[in-house]
């Protein structure tokens, strides 16, 4: 009798399991940011210390903002732990050895994704500065 009620303790268990895991799946899937496809124009500001801010407007038809930007050869970097991670932008290098990394903003306001998971809409803004940490 013991034998049974663990059984089916452990075929409960699993269930639970296999629906809490469906469950972060679904919600994984639902909040990614949609994207916009076909073309689309956007304009990305490029700070850099000593250097006059540079404004580019762009056109591009891919779906993500670092896919764009690579697409025009404007940045370079390697894929990382959490993503792309950008060295340079436009031809500007961030200086490790002074502890300076490339972020970006999406009009004027923070972004929680990566340069290669940030959708791109058509008349979005970016912009790109060196951060000194």
């Amino acid at each position: 009798m013991r034998s049974k009620k663990n059984t089916l303790i452990i075929i409960i268990a699993a269930l639970a399991l296999a629906l809490a895991v469906a469950g972060v799946l679904v919600l994984h899937f639902a909040s990614r940011a949609p994207v916009q496809e076909g073309h689309k124009r956007f304009s990305i500001t490029i700070t850099f210390p000593g250097e006059d801010e540079r404004v580019l407007e762009l056109n591009t038809d891919e779906d993500y903002l670092g896919a764009a930007l690579l697409e025009k050869g404007l940045i370079s970097g390697a894929d990382g732990e959490y993503g792309f991670m950008i060295d340079a932008v436009d031809g500007l290098f961030a200086d490790s050895a002074k502890r300076q990394s490339w972020i970006f903003t999406k009009a004027g306001e923070w972004v929680m994704t990566g340069v290669d998971t940030t959708p791109v809409y058509d008349g979005d803004r970016f912009e790109f500065f060196i951060l000194e940490y």
